[in-house]
């Protein structure tokens, strides 16, 4: 599945929904900043996965379900907003 571009870049979500963890593929179009956070259906965040410097181009990540505390969140529906929380400058 392929999510939202969002400055210049393309997320990918495997599986979706999942259980204990996913792997998240992006492809940055340039240079630059990177904040991927992870956000509940109420809006709150419920983990930074990153927020640094990324080179353009393809990448995989790995979230382990876990909040910013690492403690196990529940099964449940969570986004990355498109408003702005994935960020390249």
């Amino acid at each position: 599945m392929i999510g939202p571009v969002v400055s210049s870049v393309i997320i990918t979500i495997m599986p979706n929904p999942f259980r204990n963890s996913v792997k998240l593929g992006l492809r940055a179009g340039k240079y630059g900043r990177y904040s991927l956070e992870v956000y509940n259906v109420l809006g709150q965040r419920a983990r930074i996965i990153f927020n640094e410097e990324r080179q353009a181009g393809y990448c995989e990540v790995i979230w382990d379900g876990k909040n910013d505390l690492n403690r196990q969140l529940p099964a449940g529906i969570f986004y990355n907003l498109p408003d702005g929380h994935l960020k390249g400058n």
